[in-house]
């Protein structure tokens, strides 16, 4: 026995949503968001992440910066930008 057209119609539509949820996962929406994770994965990496070998992160290793950074402070630092 066959579905009716009103819950093959549901089907699908209940089929598409969960296929644009699983296209959402992981992947950014725009080029501009891609650019800001690469941006706050570089200031991790730099200012916030102790490298294994120098035993610092690159940024104390490049006389960049003298303390190491927490999550908090790359977060303010973001607030403040978008405050300003």
């Amino acid at each position: 026995m066959g579905l009716l057209p009103d819950e093959a119609a549901g089907r699908m539509t209940r089929d598409a949503d969960v296929l644009e949820m699983d296209d959402d996962h992981g992947c950014s929406k725009t080029v501009e968001n891609h650019v800001f994770a690469v941006a706050l994965h570089r200031m991790y990496r730099n200012f916030v992440r102790i490298h294994s070998m120098l035993r610092m992160f690159a940024a104390m290793a490049a006389g960049v910066w003298d303390r190491l950074w927490g999550i908090g402070d790359i977060v303010a630092l973001v607030e403040a930008e978008e405050a300003a």
